[in-house]
């Protein structure tokens, strides 16, 4: 059980979340900033233990974190549209048809995966707090959610 994030700052509080629940306590911090040997990204792929990781970072940072846990050997699902644009979005699918198809990418939008995590709410509204109703964020990603086979 690990967890990741950009910061130790951010890292710790999500392994602190992580406490509430007897399932998920004890989680191990991984992270960037400060630099800290065996607490990188890197080093959380590198785990033999870790089989699919499940991103929940802003839209810039998800195709290249993406990228790495394909070289990884990863399963990836990501929370948010895979980029902030179709061009971008088209590069790794084709990425992925070419190099990695032994690997999955499944998009949490898609109701038939991890079904408990969309349990909040993504509508428009007055608030605008969703990514999907902001288009700079979505990137017109609400057209390509999709569950790439194995």
């Amino acid at each position: 059980k690990a967890v990741y994030s950009r910061s130790q700052e951010s890292a710790k509080a999500l392994a602190l979340a992580a406490e509430a629940f007897p399932a998920t306590a004890g989680v191990e911090t991984y992270f960037d900033s400060p630099e800290t040997p065996g607490r990188s990204l890197d080093a959380l792929l590198a785990r033999d233990d870790v089989s699919v990781v499940i991103l929940s970072l802003p839209i810039p940072f998800q195709p290249s974190v993406i990228r790495r846990c394909w070289a990884a050997g990863k399963q990836v699902v990501s929370e948010k549209p895979v980029a902030a644009d179709l061009a971008e979005a088209t590069q790794l699918i084709k990425l992925y048809e070419i190099s990695y198809q032994v690997v999955q990418l499944s998009f949490l939008r898609d109701h038939r995966v991890l079904k408990p995590f969309l349990s909040r709410a993504n509508s428009c509204g007055s608030s605008q707090s969703s990514f999907l109703c902001v288009p700079e964020l979505s990137g017109g990603m609400q057209q390509l959610m999709m569950l790439m086979p194995l």
